[in-house]
């Protein structure tokens, strides 16, 4: 289920873009969550699925990119998202 939810998720994500229309990627993915768990008979929560997603935030570079990153910021170089899909508040 992992993988329709992320092919999912992009797909929601791509065509809210086309479209114009914006939602945070944690969003996407928590309402994604629950439409695949309300199809398998599975109860969740908007705040369930949040929850559930919340460890995206806690999630270390793919093991290819890891040398590269680290190599960037060595060289000083900052790095910034096109599209935030964790806001902070500030």
């Amino acid at each position: 289920m992992a993988d329709l939810w992320f092919a999912t998720t992009l797909q929601h994500s791509l065509v809210m873009t086309v479209a114009g229309q914006y939602s945070a990627f944690p969003d996407i993915g928590a309402a994604v969550l629950q439409m695949l768990v309300r199809n398998s008979d599975i109860g969740m929560s908007a705040e369930d699925a949040k929850q559930v997603l919340s460890v995206m935030r806690e999630l270390a570079p793919h093991a290819d990119g890891a040398p590269t990153l680290k190599r960037l910021k060595t060289s000083g170089v900052h790095l910034a998202t096109g599209l935030d899909p964790f806001p902070r508040k500030h």
